[in-house]
């Protein structure tokens, strides 16, 4: 995978038929893993997670943009990044909780979390630290071994695996087409299949307002 993905980014234009095959190709390797390779995944509609819990933000965050406020742009800004790191924070902590129960389940095994580094390391390193600190309600993330650690997604093979999981499962929560049988190829993989609801696949804020899981 990754030197097919360095090759790829050292051409211009390369041939139609050869990034196709490489795509059905890498589409084949993720779907035929050995079973004791298991996905995790949280997914998040932004919208009614933040009118659920940043309703007066959000509604803020709105007002400004839709009137074109221009002495609010400060503010406008404030309001776009807390709205964003707090989804982040948000989906990376179920996301932990989850990955500290599948190491329950693996006679307490240990695990390390690698993070893609184009995201915000500051926000997910908290977000592990307050959990495992105790601040948490429902598991201290004993399991995993701090810190979240970063890497590029063009060296790192588990990064690609992760980009392709989270196209697939994003891709079926929108409901985008030709999508529904990629997540179908590969969600005998997630925890706890085929009950991977809220164990393999977190769905905030509410389950019931995304389509049904193509088990």
């Amino acid at each position: 995978m990754r030197l097919d993905q360095l090759r790829f980014l050292q051409q211009r234009t390369p041939p139609l038929v050869e990034i196709e095959a490489w795509i059905k190709g890498t589409w084949d390797f993720i779907s035929g893993l050995p079973p004791e390779v298991i996905f995790l995944s949280s997914v998040v509609k932004k919208q009614e997670y933040w009118l659920r819990y940043c309703d007066r933000d959000y509604k803020t965050f709105r007002i400004i943009k839709k009137h074109g406020m221009e002495h609010e742009l400060k503010r406008y800004h404030q309001l776009r990044t807390h709205l964003k790191n707090d989804v982040q924070k948000k989906a990376f902590k179920w996301l932990l909780q989850r990955l500290q129960y599948l190491m329950e389940d693996k006679n307490n095994s240990e695990t390390i979390v690698i993070g893609d580094e184009m995201t915000d390391p500051g926000q997910l390193k908290e977000c592990q630290c307050y959990m495992q600190a105790g601040y948490e309600r429902y598991t201290s993330g004993k399991n995993i071994v701090n810190n979240v650690v970063f890497g590029s997604s063009i060296y790192n093979p588990p990064i690609q695996i992760a980009d392709w999981l989270a196209f697939a499962v994003r891709n079926w929560a929108i409901q985008a087409r030709h999508t529904k049988e990629r997540l179908g190829d590969i969600i005998h993989q997630f925890r706890d299949y085929p009950n991977v609801a809220g164990r393999g696949i977190v769905l905030i804020p509410n389950p019931h307002r995304f389509p049904n899981l193509p088990l």
